[in-house]
């Protein structure tokens, strides 16, 4: 589902990986020459069995965290559909309306507001690829902080999965942080917002399924499961 993950967990897993064995190869190590003073005797059947015995517990134990990581990196392979939409944060869409509309001769499709959400949204489409410009209603929602902190433009991106629930169920049990727990409702489809911004390079990432069914009011209710 999440390819964007991907690399990036396995990168994780990898480092993770290496500092175990080689944290337990110096312990062997240090456990050989521990064992060696104690026992001069290269004979010495204990000293033999006792080494055995360690070399099983560091076999044991790579396995295991060799395991882990091959279930974590398999569970974070699930394909996203396809791209479903991108948002811009604007300060006024009635003066964004006259670029997009204007000057690249685009329709919007509906329009609505989400107080919840403290915003105002205008959608167009290009193809199958919704476009949303959106400006904050009030002055301390997601989007006004955005523009306070960074100005008008790119604000996020939408992946298309199947179950947005299952989707969110298979992060948390990898130990992925995700902002919502549960998918919230708007328009007949669910969507969520997985990990913070900084964690995917700075793009605020949402993943939706189903298809939203245009609003015959322009007053909307989000609502979370």
């Amino acid at each position: 589902m999440y390819t964007v993950y991907n690399a990036y967990v396995t990168r994780q897993i990898s480092c993770q990986l290496f500092s175990a064995i080689l944290t337990i190869a110096v312990f062997q190590r240090n456990t050989n020459i521990f064992i060696s003073n104690q026992f001069p005797s290269k004979n010495n059947i204990f000293v033999t069995e006792l080494k055995e015995s360690q070399s099983q517990k560091i076999v044991k134990t790579v396995c295991q965290i060799t395991n882990q990581a091959s279930l974590l990196n398999r569970r974070i392979l699930l394909k996203v559909k396809e791209v479903d939409h991108i948002c811009f944060a604007v300060k006024s869409v009635e003066q964004a309306r006259k670029v997009y509309e204007g000057v690249m001769g685009m329709q919007p499709a509906f329009e609505y507001t989400a107080e919840q959400e403290g915003i105002r949204v205008i959608r167009y489409y290009v193809g199958s690829l919704a476009i949303e410009i959106m400006e904050p209603t009030n002055c301390t929602c997601e989007v006004a902080r955005f523009l306070d902190r960074n100005g008008e433009g790119f604000y996020l991106i939408a992946y298309k999965v199947d179950d947005v629930k299952e989707a969110l169920d298979e992060l948390n049990k990898t130990g992925i942080q995700t902002i919502d727990v549960v998918p919230r409702h708007i328009m007949g489809a669910r969507y969520a917002f997985i990990q913070p911004a900084k964690a995917l390079h700075g793009v605020l990432t949402e993943i939706i399924d189903g298809e939203f069914i245009r609003p015959e009011t322009s007053e909307l209710e989000v609502r979370h499961d």
